[in-house]
């Protein structure tokens, strides 16, 4: 009797986890889309892909941060009042876009040592073939 309770439970764990993981999933993906389209040299989706859920989980990481310290460091707003918000916005808008910059630089990084790492796979390849000639 205590399997199906088991499994029920289990059930539910794994759907709200993957309920929970759904917003890093879909801003890295729509981040990936963003590294895919704006570059002028298209790099492949796969490390678009990458550098999008890297950005992502540095975003969620951020926005908890923020949200923390409005919830427990209410400093900004006994010193400014209501202007600590548009201070605070513009603070998470400066990282939002470090971040995002980061992740293009990581997005060209991948893309750059995947080409070298061909380069010298296929140059390995030609000087081996030689030798054998």
């Amino acid at each position: 009797m205590s399997m199906p309770i088991e499994n029920a439970v289990i059930a539910e764990r794994s759907i709200l986890c993957t309920i929970s993981s759904l917003p890093i999933i879909l801003s890295g993906l729509g981040v990936g889309i963003l590294y895919y389209a704006a570059p002028l040299s298209t790099p492949k989706i796969l490390n678009a892909i990458k550098a999008g859920l890297v950005a992502a989980f540095f975003l969620e990481v951020v926005k908890s941060v923020i949200l923390i310290y409005i919830q427990f460091f209410p400093l900004y707003e006994l010193i400014y009042g209501t202007t600590s918000m548009i201070l605070l916005f513009m603070l998470w808008v400066y990282l939002s876009w470090m971040i995002i910059l980061f992740g293009g630089c990581y997005c060209f990084v991948i893309e750059r040592h995947n080409k070298q790492h061909n380069n010298q796979n296929n140059q390995k390849i030609h000087t081996t073939g030689e030798q054998n000639v």
